[in-house]
């Protein structure tokens, strides 16, 4: 285990406190991000040819290739953080940062954050 996710296993355990911290810090513009925001800060690159990848997080197995449009993916190499949404009339969103994985289905909740590779 990397001293990284030592730290967040023991100090941020909580995935809404996570989950939160990652939201503010890679959504810069007014209002909740995925939700009511989406301005990216801007050290993260779109990343389209990531889509497919969330296809199933987002669409479920069968899909129409269409609807990757509307998946939306972003990367920060230097921080290795990945974000990824889906908006359907709620958001989706899907943090990976490093080999910690956390999302909210429902991303105008603050409290309905989950690891989910744990």
């Amino acid at each position: 285990m990397s001293f990284t996710e030592h730290v967040f296993k023991t100090l941020f355990n909580e995935p809404n406190f996570l989950g939160e911290s990652l939201l503010k810090y890679c959504f810069v513009g007014e209002g909740r991000g995925c939700y009511s925001n989406f301005k990216v800060n801007p050290s993260f690159k779109e990343r389209k040819e990531l889509r497919e990848e969330f296809a199933g997080d987002f669409l479920g197995e069968v899909f129409e290739d269409e609807e990757l449009d509307s998946i939306h993916v972003f990367r920060n190499s230097k921080e290795d953080i990945t974000l990824a949404w889906h908006w359907d009339g709620d958001g989706h969103l899907i943090f990976i940062f490093g080999k910690i994985q956390i999302e909210n289905t429902d991303i105008k909740k603050e409290y309905t954050w989950e690891f989910i590779n744990q």
